[in-house]
């Protein structure tokens, strides 16, 4: 949605700069039509002035025309006259020298009015070219404000209907859209973030059009799942601390209680196979929490070897040894056996039954065995029977009353 919102804030922003381009050059060319008006106006005037020097010099010369007729009659009378005095040369010479000199006289003034005529003539027909090049250049001065204008119209429009689309899908006005708008950039990197954009939004979907309803209890949402989030991870630290004072102990209980198991797993050991040598080992000393341990044997007249090199008897009485170690290191009141010394020979049956009758005054022990040497040790005796097929029959036997 931001991403839209910013996509659309950017078209916004052209459209504007759009339309402020049009706005300005609309002004310029509104300035340049005022100019182009001025000077057609100026021109104009010039043109009516010119008009009315032009009627002037016709009227002149019109008046020149009519003087140079008068003139030209009055040099035909003169003419007829020098004529007529010609037969009177001796009375008209003085009469014919002045004729001839006002008739020179007004020859020039004809040669100059002719050569002022077309003087204005000329000027006429140069204001007639300057006014028609005037008049065309402000007519295409007004098509180009005129497509100008058109142009910032354009762009105006462009920009409401961004403004319009910013405040009916998203609630901006353009104070807010502005305070939200990426800083300017080239255009073509513009351009590029404009299509990232677009790709962003096509895969988004389909807009969710009531984001801004569920947005403030989203964001209570959100506000409380940080808090939460807070106390997790105090939590966690929490444990943490635990876990490592926890360590530490079990470390240290771990440590005694393997030294207090080993060594009585000796004596055990010893006192079951009358003689011999054990130990516990263990993998990584420097780790007792995750640490591996060794069972090291030395039955009496053999080398020490590991537990799995055993044979299956000894390894048998070798468990039986540690268990007793840690009964020895933990005294348990109660103590259940199950088979325990199946696998022992008769020889060690009769050593694990006399170190059972010994340990019995601190710790009771039922054991379920099928061995003799057991049984005879023990103080009671109980039995199941079946001498009729499908009903059983409990016996108990006191062997300490029979003794």
């Amino acid at each position: 949605l931001r991403l839209r919102l910013l996509a659309l804030q950017t078209e916004q922003t052209e459209a504007e700069e759009s339309a402020r381009r049009a706005a300005e050059q609309a002004e310029d060319l509104n300035a340049r039509i005022t100019e182009a008006k001025v000077d057609a106006a100026r021109q104009e005037e010039e043109l009516r002035q010119l008009e009315a020097g032009i009627a002037e010099a016709e009227e002149s010369s019109r008046r020149e025309e009519r003087e140079t007729e008068v003139a030209r009659r009055r040099a035909d009378e003169l003419a007829r006259e020098e004529s007529a005095l010609t037969s009177g040369a001796a009375a008209g010479a003085a009469a014919l020298a002045a004729f001839r000199e006002n008739l020179a006289k007004l020859r020039l003034v004809l040669v100059e009015k002719t050569a002022e005529r077309e003087r204005v003539s000329a000027s006429l027909l140069e204001n007639e070219e300057k006014t028609r090049r005037a008049q065309t250049a402000l007519r295409q001065a007004e098509q180009e404000a005129h497509q100008e204008e058109i142009a910032a119209t354009r762009g105006q429009t462009e920009a409401d209907l961004v403004r319009e689309r910013l405040w009916s899908e998203f609630g901006l006005d353009r104070v807010a859209a502005a305070a939200v708008v990426l800083p300017p950039a080239g255009r073509e990197q513009t351009r590029r973030r404009i299509e990232a954009l677009k790709n962003q939004m096509a895969e988004l979907g389909p807009v969710n059009l009531g984001a801004l309803t569920e947005y403030p209890e989203t964001r209570d949402r959100h506000a409380f799942l940080e808090s939460q989030c807070a106390d997790i991870v105090a939590t966690g630290n929490a444990l943490r601390e635990v876990i490592v004072r926890l360590d530490a102990d079990m470390t240290e209980r771990f440590t005694a209680g393997f030294k207090a198991v080993n060594a009585a797993f000796g004596e055990v050991f010893r006192e079951l196979f009358e003689g011999g040598e054990a130990e516990l080992v263990l993998e990584n000393p420097d780790n007792m929490l995750e640490t591996g341990i060794h069972i090291v044997v030395q039955p009496p007249g053999k080398k020490a070897r590991l537990l799995s090199l055993l044979s299956g008897g000894e390894r048998a009485f070798t468990a039986i040894a540690l268990l007793l170690a840690l009964l020895r290191v933990r005294p348990a009141p109660f103590c259940l056996l199950d088979e325990i010394e199946s696998a022992l020979d008769e020889a060690n049956v009769k050593r694990f039954a006399s170190y059972i009758r010994k340990i019995s005054a601190g710790t009771q022990f039922i054991i379920i065995s099928h061995r003799r040497g057991t049984m005879e040790a023990a103080d009671r005796l109980y039995g199941i029977t079946m001498e009729e097929s499908g009903v059983s029959k409990l016996y108990t036997v006191n062997l300490a009353k029979i003794s």
